[in-house]
């Protein structure tokens, strides 16, 4: 049996995305027998904060500045393969590529329209490794399109007949699908073969929730040797094997801060589309006001570390654990070594890698950055 201790503190949450500051916290023990067999808690106790510099999270970690010439607006999408960084653009509505070495522009796909090779809506897109390509959703055309990841020219598009807005590849042979619990889907995660065709269905889906994965995307991002599978409003992060099999592999504790069975009693599933859209907005407003901790996601683990991201009131943390060093952080504030503070988003981990968009909180400026966490 092997154990970790984690440790964690919160402070009071003010606005989103406002600042950063790094907290350490006190300890709990995370009892972890056989992965594949059992379920792993962690539990996060509040205590005290301090804050630190970004040097004294890494000794190595860097800002990348991306091509002054491509305007991007806002990354609510950012992957990483083979030291090229891949960003959905949510304002410009364009998938762009740069490299990660010098944050050179390489390529952009906006291929709108109706016709082969074009999407009528971008839902989101995956890095396949195995055919060495990016596949697009368009859950509105019903279709999957496929790009080369190298130059972005269109290669091929394929029909779908399920309803899901996030589309992974869990190997050469197969894909995970997360309907958004859509109306008429019975499940909320699909195991399709390589030809999309459903091959089984697990976790039922909740029609009152459907839609709000899209305002609080779901997150399927690789542990050390498997798939792992984050829900915006469940302290639930779930592993999904190769042969399709989906169990619970980590169940977060935030005592004091879970939501209750009450706060999810106000959504309405049987009323008009009105009240049903009415229903997430209050439920939505309570989760951010009340004092809960929710919406985990870019969940990631390996023998030496562990990291997340979370809310807490509107605000988002950065929960990092380090097996060498027996601590832990909570981070809401990252201040440089010149003392400038920067705001943002993180996205994923790329071989210990911690890959985060920011932002200057004075002037705005864009951009990403990286954090080696090899000796973490």
């Amino acid at each position: 049996m092997k154990k970790k201790n984690f440790r964690a503190a919160l402070v009071a949450p003010i606005v989103i995305f406002t600042v950063f500051v790094l907290y350490l916290v006190s300890c709990t023990t995370k009892d972890k027998t056989n992965k594949s067999d059992s379920v792993e808690k962690i539990v996060v106790h509040v205590q005290s904060q301090k804050q630190f510099k970004l040097s004294e999270i890494s000794a190595n970690s860097r800002f990348l500045k991306l091509d002054s010439s491509i305007l991007t607006g806002e990354v609510s999408i950012l992957k990483t393969f083979n030291e090229n960084i891949y960003i959905y653009d949510d304002i410009g509505k364009e998938l762009v590529c740069f490299s990660m070495k010098d944050g050179k522009h390489l390529f952009t796909i906006d291929n709108y329209g109706e016709g082969p090779g074009e999407f009528v809506h971008f839902t989101n897109f995956a890095i396949n490794p195995y055919l060495h390509c990016l596949e697009i959703v368009d859950n509105q055309s019903k279709k999957i399109l496929r790009f080369d990841m190298n130059d972005g020219s269109f290669i091929a598009e394929f029909k779908i007949l399920f309803n899901g807005h996030y589309v992974e590849p869990l190997d050469g042979n197969h894909y995970v699908v997360f309907s958004n619990h859509l109306p008429g889907t019975s499940h909320s995660v699909l195991i399709t073969d390589e030809k999309y065709n459903v091959v089984s269905e697990h976790l039922p889906s909740d029609t009152k929730l459907a839609g709000l994965a899209l305002l609080y995307p779901v997150r399927m991002l690789d542990g050390e040797n498997h798939r792992l599978l984050s829900l915006p409003f469940s302290n639930e992060i779930y592993s999904i094997s190769s042969d399709g099999g989906v169990t619970l592999r980590y169940s977060l504790d935030f005592p004091g801060c879970e939501p209750n069975d009450n706060l999810f009693d106000v959504l309405n599933s049987s009323g008009s589309p009105f009240e049903m859209v009415l229903s997430q907005k209050t439920f939505l407003d309570r989760l951010g006001s009340g004092k809960y901790c929710w919406d985990v996601e870019c969940f990631y683990d390996s023998e030496q570390l562990t990291g997340f991201q979370f809310r807490l009131q509107k605000k988002q943390y950065w929960f990092l654990h380090s097996e060498k060093m027996n601590r832990d952080w909570v981070i809401s504030q990252l201040v440089s070594d010149d003392g400038e503070v920067f705001m943002g988003k993180m996205h994923c981990f790329d071989h210990n890698r911690l890959i985060a968009s920011v932002y200057n909180e004075h002037t705005d400026q864009l951009k990403i950055l990286i954090i080696d966490l090899t000796d973490f």
